[in-house]
């Protein structure tokens, strides 16, 4: 409907941050920065299982701290224009 977020866009269907975001937390969100809109730190209030890394942090757009440090130790890398996924093999955290 209308005011929904794309979740695939582009004649090629690329994934969006908001289809990641649902995948991930459950939440169509697309902001899985540090800081909202409007300069203000985000409160992810629901822990993440796998984790999310982005070349949006290299560039200067901070991911949120639940993103870097997921329960289980695997990986969403987004760079732009598609995802892959990392894991360490060692285990989970302790």
């Amino acid at each position: 409907g209308l005011g929904e977020p794309h979740l695939v866009i582009g004649h090629n269907w690329f994934c969006t941050s908001e289809l990641m975001s649902l995948l991930m937390r459950g939440v169509a969100c697309g902001n899985v920065g540090a800081y909202s809109i409007d300069g203000t730190y985000q409160d992810f209030s629901v822990p993440t299982k796998i984790g999310l890394l982005s070349m949006g942090e290299y560039e200067g757009t901070p991911m949120a701290d639940p993103f870097k440090t997921p329960a289980l130790p695997v990986w969403i890398l987004h760079s732009g224009s598609h995802f892959t996924t990392i894991f360490d093999e060692r285990g989970a955290k302790a």
